[in-house]
Order: C-alpha cells, then structure tokens, then sequence
C-alpha cells in the first residue's frame, strides 16, 4: 500500500516549490528570461519598492514565454544577484489576468538615488 503524502508537510511544500520554480525556468524561452532579467533590474533601479506588475510592464509586447510562471525564476535571480529583497508588504496585482491577487512588494537594493520623486 502506498504511503498517503501528509498535506501539511511544510519541508515538503518548500522543497515542490524549488522543484516547480526549476520547472518553469526550465519551460521558458532563454530570450524571455534574458529580458525578464534585464526588466527586473531596471525596474530595480527606478524604484525603491515595487510588485512584480512593474517588470511586466518593462517586458515588450514581442517577447513572450510559454510559461509566464517563470517570472517567479527571474524574481530569484534578482535576489541571488543582490539587486532585491523582500518584505513583509503585500500589494493587489493591477494586472487583469491575475484578479488582484496580492504581491509581494520587493524592495531594491540597487535603487539610484539619482531618481528622486519616484516611488
């Protein structure tokens, strides 16, 4: 008889979360995710705080991915590299296709102050 998987395993649902994350990088277009990189740390350097709405918005209408889930890679690329981190902050999505879903806000660690006025 196969073992039932406990549903509240919290080891377990951050190691299928790795595990999804490394999936969906994997499923996307390398050009997309070059973009979505080079998105991030410009939206990175514009603003001290923000949701992932705004590295969409960066993205161009031309360059697509499959498997929009990767942004998620992306976020993390950003934080290994030192260029973000989280808070504690949620913000609703604007984006119509995410129904206001709440976003983690970020916080950049590579803003220029240089660009003052803007949030």
């Amino acid at each position: 008889m196969e073992e039932q998987l406990n549903i509240f395993d919290y080891a377990e649902s951050l190691n299928r979360r790795e595990m999804a994350i490394a999936q969906v990088d994997q499923n996307a277009e390398p050009e997309w995710k070059d973009v979505a990189l080079k998105a991030l740390y410009e939206v990175a350097l514009t603003r001290r705080t923000f949701i992932v709405d705004e590295i969409w918005k960066e993205m161009p209408d031309d360059i697509t991915t499959g498997e929009n889930r990767a942004m998620g890679a992306v976020v993390r690329r950003g934080l290994g590299r030192g260029w973000i981190e989280g808070t504690e902050q949620y913000a609703p999505s604007r984006k119509v296709t995410s129904h206001g879903v709440p976003r983690q806000v970020w916080r950049s660690l590579i803003y220029e102050y240089s660009h003052a006025g803007e949030s």
